[in-house]
């Protein structure tokens, strides 16, 4: 659940926005939702309708396919070419007096979770981004046979281990860009870490879950045996990674220099549909890229309690945030080989920072890539900062953006659509300005809802429910005063 609690009334108030069905049409918003299509606002291009007796079946004549769902034949299923059809023939069955009910054919997911025997020492911070909640929806697996492939993750990084347990079966070919290779394996620990948060293998009954646990991971090697990463690796192996198939590209890396030439290939990754996710930096006071590039998803850390981790970027350009601190996961070491732990085997320091904070909203961004293949950057950067949690104080913060990652909500919203409207009315003068008031919706509660109305023509009326509202209102002086 979004929870934004700014100033103005009605907050933490369930909102029914109301369209009256008088004539046949909706009611219409001063200013039109958000820009989405017809297709995407409306959730099915099926319609569970009920019908006032078995006779009145010619009310759904138009449906390209229609289905009994009960013995009686009075409750059917009427599936028509688009949701945009679909929704053109609720609002005219509406009014029909052979019909006495509609409603879309909304999906319902299965409550489950796997059973990874660690998945114990994953709850917190799971937990803290509602991933249980995300994977009653996807855990990843395409489940298309029209589709060529499972989503791809490209874990640029210190390699990956080829042979740890939960991430084996994940793997598919990657590329060192060091010495134009395909040998990836991990040297030096950090990126079976990011790679075994993004997808290490669910319901296997070993070790951990990832937050995609049934992606692909194509390990792309930068590091080099000293430790280095050169700019020049890092940006051929992003041009690699998006000319052999990956659907996101995960950046746990950084520093404060601006390079055009990195920039470039983040646009080139986001010209051609994929999603590149990098980390905030380490460093409270410091600028990092490539998370500073508009062109990518740029992730802050929080702490356990939901507040901004002591090390996270304050300056860094951040879109949202994710768990930072102590992440349990997969791990490989040269001396120990694999494991799962919450520290670093070679060193026993934590397994914390904005790395593992932008592997969790990899993971999630792939989820998104499995509903809907289709979704863009900045498709994705929407959803995202608009279904996280406030961290701390409600609103942007410094370190976290938008607020926490919320992965049930997000993919909520990938997969119904959002359904907003956002509207502004200024009055006269106040003194030397103007005041303004905008109400401003929240993430949509149900989907739609039919009740009783005696004032509509028909005797009914469509309900959308928005999970929470606020006013928001503008007084250039200042003044308290001020009866808006």
């Amino acid at each position: 659940m979004v929870r934004r609690h700014a100033s103005g009334i009605l907050p933490r108030l369930q909102l029914a926005l109301v369209a009256i069905l008088v004539t046949g049409g909706f009611f219409s918003f001063a200013s039109p939702p958000t820009a989405l299509a017809a297709d995407q606002m409306f959730p099915s291009s099926g319609l569970v309708v009920q019908l006032r007796g078995p006779g009145a079946r010619s009310a759904v004549q138009h449906a390209r396919a229609v289905r009994s769902l009960d013995p009686a034949g009075t409750v059917i299923l009427a599936t028509f070419d688009s949701p945009r059809k679909a929704a053109e023939a609720q609002r005219s069955l509406l009014g029909d007096p052979r019909v006495a009910g509609v409603a879309p054919n909304v999906q319902r997911f299965l409550a489950w979770e796997p059973n990874d025997p660690d998945l114990g020492k994953q709850r917190g911070w799971l937990d803290q981004i509602n991933a249980t909640q995300g994977w009653d929806i996807t855990t990843g697996d395409i489940g298309d046979p029209n589709r060529a492939h499972s989503v791809v993750v490209a874990v640029v990084d210190s390699g990956v281990s080829p042979t740890h347990p939960d991430l084996i079966e994940r793997l598919t070919p990657g590329y060192n860009a060091i010495d134009g290779t395909d040998n990836t394996a991990d040297i030096g620990g950090h990126g079976t870490h990011v790679a075994g948060i993004i997808a290490a293998q669910g319901n296997n009954g070993i070790g951990t879950a990832g937050v995609a646990m049934d992606v692909r991971i194509m390990p792309i090697r930068v590091v080099s045996n000293g430790g280095e990463i050169d700019v020049a690796n890092e940006i051929a192996g992003i041009y690699w990674a998006v000319d052999h198939g990956a659907d996101v590209i995960n950046l746990s890396l950084g520093s404060d220099e601006y390079v055009q030439a990195e920039r470039d290939a983040m646009r080139y990754a986001r010209d051609r549909g994929v999603v590149v996710v990098a980390a905030g930096g380490n460093s409270v006071s410091a600028i990092s890229y490539p998370a500073n590039y508009d062109e990518v998803i740029a992730v802050g850390a929080v702490n356990a309690a939901g507040n901004p981790a002591s090390f996270t970027s304050r300056v860094s350009r951040i879109d949202l945030a994710a768990p930072g601190v102590s992440i349990y996961s997969p791990g490989w070491d040269a001396l120990y080989g694999n494991y799962w732990a919450d520290v670093f085997y070679s060193n026993n320091t934590p397994v914390s920072g904005t790395s593992f904070s932008a592997a969790i909203v990899s993971g999630a961004v792939a989820l998104i890539k499995a509903v809907d293949p289709g979704a863009g950057a900045e498709d994705i950067r929407t959803i995202l900062t608009t279904t996280a949690a406030d961290s701390g104080a409600p609103g942007r913060q410094a370190g976290t953006g938008a607020g926490i990652l919320d992965v049930g909500a997000a993919l909520r919203a990938a997969v119904h659509g959002q359904i907003q409207a956002t509207w502004t009315r200024s009055d006269s003068a106040v003194a030397s300005g103007l005041s303004s008031r905008t109400w401003l919706w929240g993430e949509r509660a149900r989907t739609w809802e039919i009740e009783p109305y005696s004032d509509s023509q028909h005797g009914s009326r469509l309900v959308y429910y928005f999970d929470k509202s606020r006013m928001e209102i503008t007084d250039p002086l200042g003044d308290r005063s001020n009866p808006w």
